[in-house]
């Protein structure tokens, strides 16, 4: 269902969930959000389950631990909210970029993605 929500907020959630997860993965993660966001019309859960995905991602991403960065930001000239997710695991190979956003895709044997 939609809402307006405040992202920070749900980023802020985020964090309080993963942070023994990563602590115990030796990942140490930043997270750096502005104060000037303006609430986003979004399904609170789904965001929430798109976040932990990607974190999922970036510790798998990270076997032997890492840095891992999120941050908030607004950009007025489009009026969009921006969440971006960064680590310094090994990186995304070419053949599998052009498959990002192809629902079910996955390289791994286990998840919820079909395997390519």
């Amino acid at each position: 269902m939609f809402e307006l929500i405040d992202v920070n907020s749900a980023v802020q959630e985020l964090a309080l969930l993963v942070d023994q997860c990563l602590n115990r993965r030796n990942i140490n993660a930043s997270i750096t959000l502005a104060g000037d966001l303006p609430r986003v019309s979004a399904d609170r859960d789904s965001l929430h389950q798109v976040f932990l995905n990607l974190v999922n991602n970036s510790c798998d991403a990270m076997p032997n631990g890492g840095e891992l960065e999120i941050a908030t930001r607004y950009l007025s000239q489009n009026q969009q909210v921006e969440i971006m997710f960064s680590d310094s695991g090994a990186g995304i190979a070419l053949d599998v970029v052009e498959h990002l956003f192809e629902p079910m895709f996955t390289t791994k044997q286990s998840g919820s993605g079909w395997v390519s």
